[in-house]
């Protein structure tokens, strides 16, 4: 039977050694081979140690405090090594104290190929390295099962959701170094979706993705700094990232970009950079940036006042539930804006699609169909709910309108 990973390591430290093993089997979902007996001979040098080393796609040599007073041609921690290199295997030495490589193990792993156990960013580098070359984590289209095997998991492909089982898929393919099962990880954790919520964490499978070039990680990261969620909050930051997200062609980060522009989050307002982006992204399908194309439209943000081309993607985005797009296209079919004319009932049927989905300011514009009668039979009791829901998200008119001495009987 193959095992991906050999440990060689001195008895004195097996307590350490086998702490740090059961660890990484955990992590990573394999077996490491390991002697539990000691070395009894040359016999069973040749028997049962080279044959594992021969099965192993990695060698882990732990060095310690006990390497410095070693017999180099008898000691077999470094017989384990000197085969392990003949037969070409990948080395990776592990430091399990402060002890210094000297003599040997200086002029080979000095200056690289060694990794400090104690440091706990040198742990994850460990995990990473070891994914890539083992198991199914040693090619790059194993790396990719792993990764729709997460996506089947988290979007219950195939009929069943399990959280816990999508981290496990998701974690393996991100320790192997895939920005996707990064980013993927990162909202797992962010969400805390089988796993414990923990926004630090998230933030650094975030930052990890982005610098590995995932687009939706990038996006993620820039969020963070937005808001300073698991991260200090960093408006240049939050550019940066939102940009080479954008820069990728994803949608919600060219979104994200021109929101930032039209309203001045962390920038200056400059309505035509905002109306760059939000055309990219509406262009391609975005519903939120198709409603934001049309607000441009609309006032002349970036671009000539249109109130036809306005409507054009208010419908776009109120067909694809985008509850500011449903709003605007209510607001147009209230007064009878550009080429289409006044329609009460059109109105109230966008007002009550966005207000379903808890806008204020439609849950507001519903309230007054009710109290109007317009498009939809008068109903002050409806009109009192629909203005208290708007009025409990901080909807200023509709907090006033309750005030009113029609509504204080309800």
């Amino acid at each position: 039977m193959k095992t991906p990973i050999f440990v060689s390591y001195k008895r004195i430290n097996k307590g350490l050694v086998f702490d740090l093993i059961q660890k990484i089997e955990k992590r990573l979902g394999i077996k490491c081979w390991i002697d539990l007996d000691g070395i009894e001979s040359n016999q069973q040098f040749i028997s049962k140690i080279c044959d594992a080393i021969d099965k192993c796609e990695v060698f882990l040599f732990m060095h310690s405090s006990a390497h410095l007073t070693i017999d180099y041609e008898e000691d077999y921690t470094i017989k384990e090594l000197n085969y392990a290199k003949h037969a070409k295997k990948e080395v990776i030495v592990i430091k399990l104290d402060d002890a210094p490589l000297e003599n040997y193990f200086q002029f080979e792993y000095g200056s690289k190929n060694y990794l400090n156990i104690r440091d706990a960013d040198q742990y994850e580098k460990l995990l990473a390295e070891l994914a890539k070359r083992i198991g199914s984590g040693k090619t790059e289209d194993n790396v990719n099962k792993e990764l729709e095997l997460g996506h089947k998991y988290y979007y219950g492909q195939g009929g069943t959701v399990d959280y816990k089982e999508a981290v496990k898929h998701y974690k393996i393919a991100a320790l192997a170094g895939n920005s996707d099962a990064q980013s993927a990880l990162g909202s797992c954790i962010y969400y805390g979706h089988g796993i414990r919520q923990d926004y630090y964490e998230a933030a650094d499978w975030f930052k990890k993705a982005a610098f590995n070039g995932s687009a939706t990680g990038q996006l993620n990261l820039g969020y963070c700094y937005q808001y300073g969620i698991g991260i200090e909050q960093n408006f240049n930051e939050m550019l940066k990232w939102y940009r080479k997200a954008a820069e990728q062609d994803n949608l919600m980060a060219q979104h994200s970009l021109g929101y930032c522009y039209a309203e001045g989050v962390g920038v200056p307002i400059n309505y035509d950079i905002a109306y760059f982006w939000f055309k990219k992204s509406a262009l391609n399908g975005y519903p939120a940036s198709q409603a934001w194309l049309g607000i441009c439209y609309y006032n002349g943000y970036g671009v000539n006042i249109d109130y036809n081309q306005a409507i054009h993607w208010f419908t776009k985005g109120a067909e694809q539930d985008s509850p500011d797009a449903q709003v605007w296209l209510g607001h147009c079919y209230k007064y009878g804006i550009g080429s289409i004319e006044r329609n009460y009932k059109l109105a109230y049927k966008w007002f009550k699609k966005a207000a379903e989905q808890n806008s204020p300011h439609a849950q507001y514009e519903l309230g007054y169909c009710y109290e109007a009668g317009e498009g939809v039979t008068q109903s002050y009791v409806a009109a009192e709910k629909w203005y208290r829901k708007a009025a409990e998200q901080g909807h200023a008119e509709a907090q006033l309108t309750l005030q009113r001495s029609r509504f204080r009987s309800y």
